[in-house]
């Protein structure tokens, strides 16, 4: 369940990956909240760049970009391997809209997929990398799993509600 209550944290309590889920959803859901009641079309890009090369095969695809949803969910990626894949463009687009788009936030659907897969509806894709501890007392680097945002370009005709 993907709730948007706080979490009460409190000396000795046995964590589980729960706890950590749920305390996110409440920042998350704070953090839209916030950026909604500020004023109406706070979403767009703040940066944006194409790969020129690309678009004269007829592809489209964003070498970096930066910005915020309509849901409030705010992205960024400064290298391509980490945004939306190329979109093929038909050659009858001369007046079609392209959109980023991201599978909605619903309760009840998974979150994160561990695999790439088309019909998933999970906002985010798992995967790891090894970081460094930040610390003086350096520990080491550990494997830590991150969530790359599923970002899709798509013809705006394409969309659908999920």
């Amino acid at each position: 369940m993907n709730r948007a209550e706080k979490v009460v944290w409190t000396e000795g309590m046995f964590l589980r990956p729960h706890h950590f889920q749920q305390s996110e959803n409440y920042l998350h859901s704070t953090l839209r909240e916030w950026g909604q009641s500020q004023r109406a079309y706070t979403w767009g890009f703040f940066d944006l760049e194409f790969d020129e090369a690309l678009l004269r095969q007829g592809k489209l695809a964003l070498s970096a970009a930066s910005g915020c949803l309509p849901d409030g969910t705010f992205f960024s990626f400064s290298q391509p391997q980490y945004g939306p894949a190329p979109l093929d463009l038909p050659a009858n687009v001369d007046r079609s809209k392209v959109v980023l788009a991201i599978p909605a936030r619903r309760n009840g659907r998974e979150a994160v997929a561990f695999q790439e897969t088309q019909d998933s509806l999970a906002r985010d894709l798992a995967w790891e990398a090894e970081v460094e501890d930040d610390n003086a007392q350096a520990v080491g680097a550990a494997t830590v799993p991150f969530g790359k945002l599923r970002l899709r370009l798509m013809l705006e005709q394409d969309l659908t509600a999920e």
